[in-house]
């Protein structure tokens, strides 16, 4: 990446403007095309966390996903616009999507209603259809790669990463024998790693199909068990896992599972099957949705009644229904909606206000003030000071709508200025800004008596207890104390450096000393690996502020990471001597290996999820020392998970998880290999290999 005139990062003609997310391997960026202006997201990958047999390998996949994206062109298939070279590799041009995907839906709803489902995968087999025609064969079809737009009802199939384009241009990087998919959604030609057609899609449509309308797996159980399944077994018809779905369904899905892949119908044959049951499925959709509409109607009535009353009934009217809404919106939960329905109101009762006779307006104009402090600011003020999201308060005192009631209390104390220059809402905003200060100042004293302990911190409360100094923050900022948020963060700052600095030392003492107890506070503080992302990336940015830190005070967070990468270095070269010496002996112990590989996957997540320019030369180095090493364990595993033990092959299942996650390509393959081939020579599986 370069710098444009404004400092911005670029890419070619795309302005960087920030991160939409992340994967194992990759960056996608909210970005600008300079010459239109068009917003766009740009994806690009992150070679320095892969070894160079890794990078090439992702490069070419990365370089097909963005050719292959330019080749199609259809309404429910992603849509990459540009991809070009630049200084640290290459990138892809895409339009922005948002939106939850089929996977969230599926944990979400599912079973799903069958005239919903077709909704849902009628677009996506067309989209396929679409590739197949053009002789691109997906092979990672799966509801994590269905993306679902407007309200959830434009599905979108994104991730062409490992598709397959029938003119051998891809022969360097697919081959058969290859293992590329999801196993769980993989035709069995597919999983034995023969040659994969269009069919091999459909297959994976079927399992989708499968798990939306039954909300179970079509093959399901351990890794091995998945195998098997597809390998060799039948799943029970959906009428039989569902029993309120339809027989004639039963024999479309069982069409789109075939094993045989000849026997299997095209995507568009399976569109036909299903859309000749749209009818019958319709029926049995439940009804949904009524008791939404309904409030939505009763409100727009509400609003065109109020709309259309003279100005002279006017402000009584909207008295009336101010009164009614600061009760119920007190009463219940304090949302954005309520919000605005209130702040409506208020303004509309200023408007009317200014237009009364000055003689009337005195007496009008008190009356609304004492309806405002009553009914509004005395309840409203209750709930945020008995309701805050104190550090340490039980969850069960803490209001889910306590940010609603300092927004309405910022709302009221405008319209109390507005309206009577009252000082009522300005005497409360003080009164929950002063009780905000004192409480911030009170978890700091607590949080550093406990940091002098010997224990390490316990970093998911660390964690939850900064979540909500945000959140208090955030209110500051809202009501309108500079002061007492500049001082909250501040605060907040020297206590994330103090934690770090604690979780230094006991990393250190467990390294450097050996002492048992304080490697299994290591071990424990590893495995709150978010939190320790948070945690350094909080000390990086400084937190939502990070231009409101001091300079000393910046580099002391900089430097207390930098030292959090040196001792995580320590901790991998130590259970990389532990996992040495565990293959070294004649039978390997599944009940320590495990544990000691997860946390070097931790490492390895650590590394790859931070992000600050001054430590990404440490950062790749421990990636690159924990890839490694699992590289190193993994040929000792094969070895023996060839050789048929038992224990090798629990442990294999585990790296394949991490290699999953990770995005390391070439080992998981040659793990997915050696578990199927042990699948194929024993048609009951392996116990123990998870999915």
């Amino acid at each position: 990446m370069s710098a444009g005139e404004d400092g911005a990062a670029t890419l070619g003609p795309y302005r960087l403007d920030g991160l939409l997310g992340q994967g194992a391997m990759s960056l996608v960026h909210r970005a600008v095309d300079t010459r239109d202006g068009r917003a766009v997201a740009v994806k690009t990958l992150r070679p320095e966390l892969l070894t160079a047999g890794e990078r090439a390998l992702m490069m070419g996949r990365f370089q097909r996903e963005a050719d292959l994206g330019r080749k199609l062109v259809h309404p429910h298939l992603v849509r990459v616009r540009d991809h070009g070279e630049g200084p640290d590799g290459p990138f892809m041009v895409m339009d922005i999507l948002t939106g939850p995907t089929l996977k969230d839906v599926i944990e979400r709803d599912a079973p799903l209603p069958p005239a919903r489902v077709l909704d849902l995968v009628l677009p996506v087999l067309d989209g396929l259809a679409h590739a197949h025609a053009r002789g691109v064969v997906h092979r990672d079809v799966k509801p994590a790669n269905v993306l679902l737009l407007d309200n959830e009802s434009r599905p979108i199939l994104m991730d062409f990463g490992i598709a397959a384009a029938r003119d051998g241009a891809t022969a360097d990087l697919t081959q058969v024998g290859d293992m590329l998919g999801t196993p769980a959604y993989m035709a069995p030609e597919q999983l034995q790693g023969l040659a994969v057609s269009d069919r091999a899609d459909v297959f994976a449509v079927g399992v989708v199909l499968y798990a939306m309308l039954t909300g179970e797996r079509a093959f399901s159980g351990t890794l091995a068990s998945i195998m098997q399944g597809i390998l060799f077994e039948e799943p029970p018809p959906p009428s039989r896992t569902a029993a309120w779905l339809p027989a004639d369904l039963d024999a479309v899905i069982a069409a789109a599972l075939t094993k045989d892949p000849a026997r299997r119908p095209d995507a568009l044959g399976l569109v036909r099957a299903l859309s000749s049951l749209a009818t019958m499925l319709a029926s049995v959709m439940p009804p949904a949705g009524a008791g939404v509409a309904a409030d939505r109607a009763h409100a727009a009535r509400q609003a065109r009644d109020l709309a259309a009353v003279d100005d002279s009934a006017r402000l009584s009217r909207l008295r009336e229904a101010l009164a009614h809404a600061l009760d119920q919106a007190l009463a219940k939960r304090l949302g954005q909606r309520q919000l605005r329905d209130i702040g409506v109101l208020l303004e509309a009762a200023g408007e009317s206000l200014g237009r009364l006779d000055p003689d009337v307006r005195q007496a009008v104009s008190a009356d609304l003030v004492a309806l405002i402090e009553t009914r509004g600011v005395k309840p409203a003020l209750e709930i945020a000071l008995s309701g805050a999201p104190l550090p340490g308060r039980p969850v069960r005192e803490t209001r889910r709508d306590w940010m609603g009631a300092v927004r309405l209390l910022v709302l009221l104390s405008d319209a109390l200025d507005r309206v009577g220059d009252s000082p009522a809402g300005d005497m409360a905003l003080d009164r929950v800004a002063g009780e905000i200060a004192d409480a911030v100042m009170d978890h700091a004293a607590r949080l550093n008596a406990s940091l002098g302990e010997e224990d390490g911190p316990d970093l998911a409360m660390v964690s939850a207890d900064f979540m909500r100094l945000d959140v208090l923050c955030l209110a500051l900022e809202e009501i309108g104390a500079d002061t007492e948020r500049a001082s909250a963060e501040a605060q907040m700052a020297a206590l994330a450096t103090q934690v770090m600095r604690k979780v230094n030392a006991v990393i250190r003492h467990a390294t450097q000393e050996g002492d048992a107890l304080a490697r299994f506070g290591m071990a424990t503080m590893l495995g709150e690996v978010e939190d320790l992302i948070a945690l350094a990336q909080r000390l990086l940015e400084g937190g939502e502020g990070g231009a409101r830190q001091s300079g000393r005070a910046a580099r002391m967070a900089r430097a207390v990471v930098a030292d959090f990468i040196d001792n995580a270095a320590a901790v991998a070269a130590l259970y990389g001597s532990d996992l040495r010496a565990a293959m070294a002996a004649p039978a390997l112990d599944t009940a320590g290996f495990g544990p000691r590989l997860r946390r070097l996957g931790h490492l390895y997540v650590f590394a790859s999820r931070v992000h600050g320019a001054d430590i990404a030369p440490a950062l790749s180095t421990l990636a690159e020392t924990v890839h490694g090493l699992v590289a190193e364990i993994t040929e000792g595993l094969l070895r023996r998970a060839g050789a048929g033990e038992a224990a090798a092959l629990e442990i294999v299942a585990v790296l394949l998880e991490m290699t999953d996650a990770f995005g390391w390509g070439a080992i998981r393959q040659r793990l997915l290999v050696v578990l199927r081939d042990g699948v194929m020579r024993r048609p009951g599986g392996q116990p123990g290999d998870r999915a």
